[in-house]
């Protein structure tokens, strides 16, 4: 299964229980995996992401909106798109044996 495949699913997921928590549990990803996943799909909506990415219109740094906000700037970057490819969805061999024993299986 590729990238596009496992975002599809995590989409169509999301749309149908309306829940970030719900989806990264049966998912077995973070939640901010889950909502940068969204966000870089056009998906996420709430009210803090609607006032960071207007920070972010407005030429403000992480760090400026974290402070604002009074957040850490990892929560912050929780809220930005993907810049980069999202690592971690397909997985090697060995790390889906590892995330079997750890009992973090993913449902894909």
């Amino acid at each position: 299964m590729n990238d596009e495949d496992v975002i599809e699913k995590i989409i169509k997921y999301y749309n149908d229980c309306c829940s970030v928590k719900a989806t990264a549990n049966y998912f077995g990803f973070s939640e901010s995996k889950i909502r940068k996943i969204l966000v870089n799909n056009g998906t996420y909506q709430s009210n803090k992401y609607d006032i960071i990415r207007n920070f972010v219109k407005a030429s403000k740094s992480v760090s400026e909106i974290a402070s604002i906000l009074g957040i850490s700037a990892k929560a912050v970057q929780s809220y930005l798109p993907y810049s980069k490819s999202i690592y971690g969805i397909n997985q090697s061999k060995n790390a889906i044996r590892i995330c079997k024993c750890r009992g973090k299986e993913k449902k894909i």
